[in-house]
């Protein structure tokens, strides 16, 4: 069984069904060895939990937490052009916490993200002695990379070098033994707790901090970041990738997105989910 877990507050409740449908679709003769573990914040509209529901029933095993709440006392990022984030985006931080013991391994997914592709060469990384398998941010490669003078409160943390990779939390492969072994809840808990009104991109930077030294890096292909790159009218091959994940303010559904392929796949899944939505 491949466990996967999604977790949403209620503006991407249609994008988490349109990645389930991808997931569904790119292992239709297999779907049954999937299961969902879906974290719902309090906002999340019953209309959109019923909805999916009736996505997954008799097609792959699911399980829902509704109202979750743990994140909810957590801040977003101080910077306003980042003011998007939602705190719901924390609730990966607590996940462990909540999934049956006899799972070893999950894999976390961010709902701004479509699957073109086979998932079971991911499932089968071995992570050995590691928390968290990742991809390194296309865009921050380093912790003091990017905008803001890197990330905050990175001199407070003498272990860890400055120049180190740095990963985006959008796709993560969790051994759920070493990251309890590791405390990295309540590392990544102390991260923010120690920034309060000076956070930049809260579970990440957290994620990055309490994971240091214990993450694998995976091939771009698990987390493919710039979908510009795989469009077949600048060259790309679509095949590339089999996790796109639409990480900047200009999401694929947004009517100012560019036309292109990837929106054509994204918008033919839109319409497929329409008969659960009714």
């Amino acid at each position: 069984m491949f466990h996967i877990a999604l977790a949403f507050d209620d503006n991407y409740a249609v994008p988490a069904q349109v990645l389930v449908e991808s997931i569904l679709f790119e292992h239709k003769d297999f779907s049954q060895k999937f299961k969902f573990w879906v974290f719902c914040a309090g906002d999340v509209a019953s209309s959109n939990v019923a909805s999916l529901k009736r996505q997954l029933e008799n097609r792959a095993s699911y399980h829902i937490f509704d109202n979750v709440s743990d994140h909810d006392k957590l801040e977003t990022s101080s910077i306003a052009s980042l003011g998007r984030i939602s705190k719901a985006t924390h609730i990966r931080i607590f996940m462990d916490d909540y999934l049956p013991k006899d799972i070893q391994k999950f894999l976390y997914l961010d709902c701004d993200i479509i699957c073109l592709g086979s998932l079971d060469d991911l499932f089968a990384t071995d992570l050995r002695r590691l928390a968290v398998g990742a991809v390194q941010d296309a865009y921050l490669q380093n912790f003091i990379d990017g905008f803001h003078q890197g990330m905050p409160g990175i001199d407070d943390y003498l272990e860890i070098d400055p120049r180190s990779s740095y990963f985006n939390s959008g796709v993560l492969l969790i051994n759920r033994a070493v990251w309890q072994q590791a405390g990295i809840k309540d590392r990544a808990l102390e991260y923010l707790a120690s920034l309060k009104g000076k956070i930049r991109l809260p579970n990440q930077d957290s994620l990055n901090v309490a994971a240091y030294k214990s993450w694998m890096s995976l091939s771009a292909r698990w987390n493919y970041m710039q979908p510009w790159r795989l469009e077949p009218r600048f060259g790309g091959v679509l095949s590339d990738a089999a996790l796109v994940h639409f990480i900047s303010q200009n999401k694929v559904w947004l009517d100012t997105y560019s036309d292109g392929e990837l929106k054509r796949i994204y918008h033919q899944y839109l319409r497929t989910i329409d008969v659960f939505r009714r």
